[in-house]
């Protein structure tokens, strides 16, 4: 269960959690939880939060999928719990889907997204006194590539992530002021199905089935062939898996290296002015005046 500065966060699918496998915890600034998940084809997701109640701060949760902005939800102070299950800052909002990555034979962009595969939360501590905007839903779509990816690059990720149908937007827009330079907790979920998970090494292996009882029949001994066509068997199993390694390496080095550029092409950004993030429907429709005194 990852867990930081007071914010626990969870893929939920089918009301269940996703078991994390690999957690990597770095508590010191920006603190930051790492992991991997199990994902499957066509399963609807969303993102569950526990927060420690703080009367001091609310909380602003920044989804990115794939490495594209999904858009925010900020929680009251005395929230304890929230989720993300809808994404998008328009007039509608929609479910997220775990979507199999589609191969093609033709030669293709060998620059793969190196954030394909990644959910990543910005967690922000928030001043409380928000302001609501009465200003036109933004009209800018959230744009997810659908593109296929070269066969050989479908280990670097296996699934993406990509839109269910659209449900009308309830939500209000606030304005909230952020505490933080850096954001108070990032969680990045890497997301790969079980089987691709278990050839990296990064979750274990089913259990093998238990050996049959012993029984009055005496059993023959293998013969030679059949011992070197196992030990072949095992030896190229380990080989695929010391592939798959060298290629996950790659990615996360590729991942570094766009985010180092970036920084460098941008002055650091300080959090303390007014932002633009929406909230969820307040009970029976009343809104709240949510303006600071």
């Amino acid at each position: 269960m990852p867990t930081l500065k007071g914010i626990t966060a969870r893929i939920m699918c089918d009301g269940k959690p996703l078991e994390e496998y690999a957690t990597i915890t770095n508590p010191e600034s920006p603190s930051s939880v790492g992991c991997w998940v199990a994902s499957q084809t066509d399963k609807v997701f969303e993102l569950s939060f526990l927060f420690e109640p703080h009367k001091e701060w609310g909380w602003s949760c920044e989804l990115d999928c794939d490495g594209e902005d999904m858009g925010g939800i900020t929680f009251w102070p005395e929230d304890i719990s929230g989720v993300i299950d809808l994404v998008g800052t328009g007039p509608s909002l929609y479910p997220m889907i775990f979507s199999e990555i589609l191969e093609t034979e033709e030669a293709a962009d060998i620059a793969t997204n190196p954030f394909l595969g990644i959910i990543r939360v910005k967690c922000w501590r928030t001043k409380p006194g928000w302001t609501i905007l009465e200003s036109e839903k933004s009209q800018e779509a959230i744009k997810l590539s659908e593109a296929p990816i070269h066969e050989t690059k479908k280990m670097l990720g296996g699934h993406r992530v990509k839109l269910g149908e659209p449900e009308p937007n309830d939500t209000e827009t606030v304005k909230v002021v952020y505490l933080d330079t850096d954001p108070h907790v990032v969680f990045d979920f890497q997301y790969r199905p079980m089987g691709l998970l278990q050839a990296l090494g990064h979750c274990p292996r089913p259990t093998e089935l238990s050996e049959p009882k012993r029984s009055g029949i005496k059993r023959e001994a293998p013969t030679d062939s059949e011992s070197e066509s196992a030990s072949e068997s095992d030896g190229e199993e380990e080989k695929v898996a010391a592939q798959l390694h060298i290629l996950q390496q790659k990615k996360e080095n590729l991942r570094r290296e766009r985010e180092e550029r970036r920084s460098k092409r941008k002055h650091k950004r300080v959090k303390t002015e007014d932002n633009e993030i929406r909230v969820p429907p307040t009970a029976k429709g009343v809104l709240i005046d949510l303006c600071s005194d």
